[in-house]
């Protein structure tokens, strides 16, 4: 804690002494202790013990000197004005005299000398103090305004128009010297001197510009530098630490000390890499425990070395990048939301296409997406994206239908600046460089045009590009996903799109069955659909829902749910005639214990990837659904039957029923 005195000299005017004392105190709290003496009341041989010394004025700096033993610290209080009267002095007319007033001729010079210093040339100021000849009082009678601080009481009677300043504040040049005299250069103590800056007013000075500027620097340098992921260190040319960051310091558990080394903080081996590493090369050390990717640039003057910086970065904050960069492609919408699990069903051709889907994304091939509109396509396309090692990079989406050939053409490949007219002076990334490193969704592919065949062609084949206008090759890693409707080997066969492309594209098919061929999916997707509500429907609407054909697929069934929660019943379309029905099933089939056989092991299959296994009172519930009514002894001798064929494992308590892979075997053999 350093100390500050502040000198004056006599105990004239204790509010005012109050006031600089606090003042001070306010400024540097929590840093230095602030204390006072009179010179009138000091012995001739006393001496005063500071850091530094506030010298009351200039007259007081011979007397003082006696006193203090390090008189380079002394710096005289000059003082200054607050901000909130200089309307008031800016309103005071400028053809009239204007008194200023004080306790005495001093301190009244000083006051009228700091407003000049300010700025305020414009008045026409004249002095006066309470030791004004009474005599001489009459010469003043003409004069109208007066200026005071805090001295109201000394203003002559006649005056009919006071501007009381209130105490004089420090002024902010005193302050700086006080400051650097102690160093006291911390981020605290200059925000408070930037705010105490605002606060009075001040001359404009060469050492205030200079102030604020290399404060705004250097928070510039440390918000920059102290966000910063990198931890810096700069070494100048004898090895001597002259700079840290906030990174490098929680490294070296605190700010290094005055001309401090790298061997300090580091061992032989991590300082031997350091400083004997080729410049900007990379390469890791290992320090505390934890690995750190290392690289040194030097500094230059001109030609002189005058020393380098080191680059450290944990190599877990690596992955923190990564994850910042995966976060901000999802912020511009270059993401895919949806993953297999997503995907509600229990039908085992859903299950089955689902597991082509998951080996394919393994792989980095080309795949063709077919299936009715309203089967899931993108779905199943960024299910994909997620599952493979492109995940972590941007996933775009285009349907390639719903643009006219020159747009999707500039979509796809971008162009350069002033390629065509209306392009623009910037030009624009095209979706595949967007791309680049992850997934490219074409949906609709089998509408666009043949030039546009022949250019994704190319870049299927070479994984380059062109910018519309352009003239450089640009290289592409993008896996390519494509999805339509429509038949395309009937489109070849017709002439319409090309057999090559057809053959580029179709590496690995995947075909996403309708909803019609995989009908114990309605209900299950339903419920998803309707949440809470779906303990509305009645048994003969959830019948209509499995017997309605749904051309358009899961996006009709999401339109049913969503006319459900408006009106409370289904679209009338459902319950027209001409829906295929279901095959009819006799009450006698529905009970055959084969049949029976087949649904339990058709309901545990849907199960085998959950972390459920059935009950038997679940087994039982299920069956009900799906109108077999059997009693509990009757499915445990069907159970027990299952067991010995070796096609179920039947747990005990939580652990339940679960099929085994010969069950499974037989159920694909044995559809019901």
């Amino acid at each position: 804690m350093k100390k500050i005195e502040i000198i004056y000299n006599t105990r004239t005017g204790t509010d005012a002494i109050e006031f600089l004392d606090r003042r001070v105190a306010d400024l540097f709290e929590g840093f230095v202790s602030v204390e006072h003496c009179f010179l009138s009341e000091m012995d001739a041989d006393s001496s005063i013990d500071a850091d530094a010394y506030f010298v009351n004025g200039e007259t007081l700096l011979y007397p003082a000197k006696r006193h203090i033993k390090h008189f380079q610290n002394v710096i005289v209080l000059k003082r200054s004005v607050n901000i909130s009267y200089v309307e008031d002095l800016l309103s005071l007319p400028k053809d009239r005299d204007i008194l200023v007033v004080n306790d005495n001729i001093a301190s009244t010079m000083e006051a009228l000398n700091m407003l000049y210093e300010l700025g305020f040339t414009s008045l026409n100021l004249i002095p006066f103090t309470a030791q004004t000849d009474p005599d001489r009082i009459e010469d003043y009678a003409g004069i109208d305004y007066a200026i005071t601080f805090h001295e109201r009481q000394l203003v002559p009677p006649f005056i009919t128009n006071v501007l009381d300043c209130s105490y004089r504040e420090i002024s902010f040049d005193s302050l700086l010297q006080l400051t650097n005299r102690i160093h006291l250069n911390n981020e605290v103590i200059e925000s408070r001197l930037i705010k105490y800056l605002s606060e009075i007013v001040t001359c404009e000075n060469d050492m205030q510009a200079h102030f604020v500027d290399n404060y705004i620097k250097s928070q510039i340098i440390d918000r920059i530098l102290g966000s910063s992921p990198f931890a810096f260190i700069t070494i100048d040319s004898r090895e001597r630490i002259v700079f840290t960051n906030e990174p490098a310091n929680r490294i070296l558990h605190g700010s290094p000390t005055l001309r401090s080394s790298l061997k300090d903080y580091f061992d032989a081996e991590a300082v031997r890499q350091i400083q004997g590493s080729a410049p900007s090369e990379e390469h890791v050390i290992t320090h505390e425990g934890i690995n750190y990717l290392v690289s040194r640039y030097p500094l230059y003057l001109r030609d002189l070395n005058i020393g380098y910086y080191i680059k450290m970065i944990d190599a877990g904050k690596i992955r923190d990048i990564e994850s910042t960069v995966s976060r901000k492609i999802h912020d511009k919408g270059l993401f895919a939301k949806h993953r297999f699990s997503d995907i509600i069903h229990q039908s085992r051709v859903m299950d089955e296409c689902i597991q082509t889907a998951e080996r394919a994304a393994e792989t980095n091939h080309t795949l063709l997406l077919t299936g009715e509109s309203g089967t899931g396509k993108e779905l199943f396309a960024q299910s994909i994206h997620n599952a493979s090692h492109r995940s972590s990079n941007p996933f775009v989406a285009i349907n390639c239908s719903a643009l006219p050939e020159s747009l999707l053409e500039s979509e796809l490949f971008g162009y350069d600046p002033n390629s065509f007219t209306g392009s623009g002076k910037r030009g624009k990334i095209g979706l595949f460089e967007q791309a680049n490193h992850g997934t490219i969704f074409l949906d609709e592919i089998a509408d666009i045009s043949p030039k546009m065949q022949s250019s994704l062609l190319r870049v299927l084949q070479e994984r380059q590009i062109m910018r519309i206008g352009g003239d450089k090759i640009i290289d592409v890693d993008v896996r390519v996903i494509a999805a339509t409707n429509r038949d395309l080997q009937a489109l070849v066969s017709a002439g319409s799109f090309r057999n090559d492309l057809y053959y580029r594209l179709n590496v690995i098919p995947i075909r996403i069955p309708p909803l019609r061929n995989r009908r114990e999916d309605i209900l299950p997707l339903f419920q998803e659909f309707l949440g809470s509500k779906y303990g509305n429907i009645r048994s003969g609407q959830k019948e209509a829902l499995k017997q309605y054909d749904w051309p358009g697929n899961v996006r009709e069934l999401e339109n049913a749910s969503i006319y459900f929660t408006t009106f409370g019943t289904l679209p009338p379309t459902l319950f027209q005639p001409g829906n295929r029905p279901l095959p009819h099933v006799s009450t006698a089939d529905l009970n055959s214990d084969r049949h029976i056989r087949t649904e339990i092991l058709d309901l545990l299959y849907a199960c085998r990837n959950t972390r459920h296994a059935l009950g038997r009172t679940s087994i039982l519930n299920q069956l009900r659904e799906r109108d077999i009514l059997i009693s509990d002894g009757r499915l445990r001798n069907i159970l027990s039957g299952l067991k010995q064929d070796g096609y179920i494992t039947i747990g005990r308590g939580r652990q339940g029923t679960v099929i085994t892979s010969a069950g499974a075997e037989w159920l694909h053999r044995n559809p019901s």
